[in-house]
């Protein structure tokens, strides 16, 4: 599903990719402009909508296909849903497909090679 850089092995570890999916998420609504945009990472124009896109092939959970947490197969629409994420986030982290591109858990700020503390005092403000 996701190409990672390193294991998730870890309580940490799956906080880590947490934040920097999360951030993802929190850069494209920054960013969320009618123009295609490159400061942060190639993005399309509107990369709200964009991510978005990608659920819409994941169909609603029913009371019935609820199951049991401690399942550890998927199940059909838990791919779906894997996938979609997968596929949103690259919106943000690979709309330009890079080859032999990984996500990267560890940067949880998700800012590549931009100074994250400086963007997190100006998204703040």
């Amino acid at each position: 599903m996701f190409k990672l850089c390193a294991p998730v092995d870890t309580k940490d570890d799956v906080e880590n990719l947490y934040q920097h999916i999360s951030n993802a998420y929190a850069y494209m609504a920054m960013t969320d402009y009618p123009d295609a945009a490159n400061f942060l990472n190639p993005m399309p124009a509107w990369p709200v909508n964009a991510s978005c896109e990608f659920f819409k092939a994941v169909p609603n959970v029913s009371e019935k296909e609820i199951r049991d947490p401690q399942a550890s197969v998927l199940t059909d629409r838990q791919k779906l849903v894997f996938g979609a994420l997968r596929d949103s986030v690259n919106v943000y982290f690979n709309y330009d497909n890079k080859i032999g591109y990984c996500m990267d858990g560890a940067d949880t700020g998700a800012t590549g090679s931009l100074a994250g503390d400086g963007w997190n005092v100006l998204q703040c403000n």
